[in-house]
């Protein structure tokens, strides 16, 4: 047998059960369903060939569960990774591995080996599925830094047993200093990983980027926790946007052209959020969104494609930064 017929077969032998009959429609069903695409007759010319070197058997009757494991059949380790999941390790394994803690990522490296192996060996449509999905984004791509990955493994053990960290950091434009962290969770942030975290005996809760850590120690003392603190919740409350802490939501009011009016209606600001037709093909929308820096980032990179009417505040601070803008080209 060939190795690309071979592991076809492993999954045909899987298909019969330990116990009972199972018929070559049943059979065949379970293989197509992985993606292979067999018919009957090549299903059942194979079942007459493993015959000869497995333990199987055939009541003779095609239409009705007929093939089982024979009474004298030795136990069979066949492998347990269907195609279907193989994809789904080698999907993980492109897009997901970078923000796997190393200690997890060692301990799949026998599966995505094994998932590359099934995969290469396959002559069906998931043999290519990985090269028809994708990811990208239309945010500037930067290169994201580099995080030592002793300081990535310490975090997650410190996340997993609940322990502090002695830490020293270096916050941004001062010199480095040394924090005693109680580990809530990490947040992925624009290839960014950020370590969500109190200090000390303070419950304010901080952010706090992999890469300017310049040494992290695991200590014995279990982490503090915050009472109803929830990371998911913590994340949609906007924390991640750099929130205004003076005001939580306001009511927002713009112009658009009608490009970015047709892109809002498909990609909405709010679940409130409303489109009217003005004239000039422009478009007034009004929804009540965050006030938060990176609203300030967004409406800024629309350049004239949008006007800001309210609130006030932020019309004036649109204004100001435009103007200040304009002044460095003159």
């Amino acid at each position: 047998m060939s190795k690309k017929v071979t592991y076809k077969d492993f999954q045909i032998l899987k298909a019969i059960p330990a116990k009972g009959k199972v018929s070559t429609t049943h059979i065949l069903e379970t293989i197509n369903k992985q993606g292979f695409e067999l018919n009957k007759r090549t299903v059942q010319r194979d079942l007459n060939n493993l015959s000869e070197f497995f333990a199987i058997a055939s009541d003779g009757n095609k239409d009705v569960a007929g093939w089982y494991w024979r009474e004298d059949a030795q136990k069979l380790e066949l492998p347990v990774m269907s195609p279907d999941v193989a994809l789904t390790f080698k999907m993980t394994q492109n897009y997901l591995t970078q923000f796997m803690p190393p200690n997890v990522l060692a301990q799949l490296q026998p599966y995505l080996k094994q998932a590359n192996t099934i995969l290469n060996s396959l002559d069906n449509s998931l043999n290519n599925w990985q090269d028809k999905i994708n990811t990208t984004s239309r945010v500037l791509p930067l290169i994201p830094p580099k995080i030592k990955s002793e300081h990535i493994e310490i975090i997650y053990q410190s996340l997993l047993k609940e322990k502090q960290l002695k830490t020293i950091y270096r916050p941004i434009k001062q010199k480095k200093k040394e924090y005693i962290m109680h580990p809530l969770g990490v947040v992925i942030v624009d290839q960014i990983l950020y370590l969500v975290a109190t200090l000390w005996d303070y419950e304010d809760v901080l952010q706090f980027p992999l890469h300017r850590f310049i040494d992290i120690e695991e200590l014995a003392e279990n982490s503090k926790k915050i009472k109803d603190f929830n990371l998911n919740n913590y994340i949609k409350q906007g924390n991640f946007l750099f929130p205004d802490k003076q005001e939580t939501s306001i009511d927002l009011v713009l112009i658009v052209n009608q490009y970015l009016a047709q892109y809002l209606a498909e990609s909405k600001l709010a679940t409130n959020q409303k489109i009217t037709k003005i004239k000039d093909d422009n478009f007034k929308i009004t929804a009540t969104v965050q006030l938060s820096q990176q609203l300030k980032w967004w409406l800024l990179s629309q350049g004239d494609d949008i006007e800001v009417l309210k609130p006030k505040k932020l019309r004036d601070y649109i204004k100001k930064v435009i103007i200040n803008s304009y002044k460095k080209y003159e």
